[in-house]
């Protein structure tokens, strides 16, 4: 199949199906792991054009995460395209992805609709200007079987099942996709994906190429997100009881001021006779005898 468009056929097809090189793309927020459908929001001019010329080219496109962190943290789980200076400043492993959907805003950036489709190692600088060009070694997952990795993946899903009643982030659509997950490459991705990991730890569990090795980071973070959940429960619990605990005194203060008003004895504080007297001896400069 030919291409069209191409920059000096830079891209190259390697078979039916994915190109021996790819347009680049850098994301700052997180990777997509394979199999995933997710959001990208462009708004640079020259990366809008790497997106537009990988449309024209099957629409195929590799996203790599810049080293760099981003200035704001953004509430948002949708990931932003980044600008660099070079693949310097980008980490050595990304993913293919095809273009399912472009949506032009009024404001003037792109919102790209991808599906992740393999992992990649980059080989070779194919170009940097205009468009960032990469020659790319698609990586195979390497899954041995056997009991321990069975045991990994039953203790993975086990702890994820726990943590999803708790979890915001484990959606029933995500609930429903680790149902259908078609193997354990595929539930390890997922998995990661949901569990939203920092940036560093995403890469390295995307540059992960053994299964196995994948459960085990991931059993790790699962472990790790209990106890961050248990401690923020215990924090929570310890807040709402103080609370009440005030809630508690103030109401016993109000029912002690109105039955004091009801049996005479105190006035529209809640105050009764001596007290009051005190109070009012009190703003009084006496002599120690006097006080006596």
């Amino acid at each position: 199949m030919e291409s069209t468009n191409f920059i000096n056929s830079d891209v190259a097809l390697a078979d039916s199906f994915l190109p021996s090189s790819l347009y680049v793309l850098p994301v700052q927020s997180t990777p997509i792991y394979p199999g995933m459908v997710a959001p990208l929001v462009i708004s640079k001019p020259e990366l809008i054009e790497t997106i537009n010329n990988a449309i024209e080219n099957r629409g195929l496109l590799g996203l790599v995460l810049s080293r760099e962190e981003p200035a704001v943290t953004s509430p948002s789980p949708t990931p932003e395209a980044a600008p660099i200076n070079g693949f310097k400043d980008l980490y050595g492993f990304g993913t293919a992805v095809r273009i399912i959907k472009k949506l032009n805003s009024v404001e003037g950036s792109v919102t790209i609709l991808v599906h992740s489709l393999k992992r990649f190692e980059i080989v070779k600088v194919v170009r940097e200007e205009p468009f960032k060009v990469a020659q790319v070694e698609y990586k195979e997952d390497i899954y041995e079987k056997g009991t321990e990795l069975d045991a990994l993946v039953r203790a993975v899903v086990s702890q994820t099942k726990i943590l999803a009643e708790q979890n915001p982030f484990f959606t029933d659509e995500i609930k429903q996709a680790l149902m259908n997950a078609p193997g354990p490459a595929a539930l390890s991705d997922l998995i990661a994906f949901s569990l939203s990991l920092k940036r560093e730890e995403a890469e390295e569990f995307l540059e992960t190429i053994e299964v196995k090795k994948r459960f085990e980071k991931l059993l790790f973070h699962l472990k790790r997100e209990e106890e961050l959940l248990e401690i923020q429960k215990k924090i929570t619990d310890d807040v709402n009881k103080k609370i009440h605990n005030i809630q508690r005194e103030f109401f016993l203060k109000e029912q002690l001021k109105s039955i004091r008003r009801e049996l005479g004895s105190g006035d529209e504080n809640g105050l009764s006779l001596s007290e009051r007297y005190r109070e009012k001896i009190g703003q009084i400069k006496l002599s120690e005898a006097a006080k006596k």
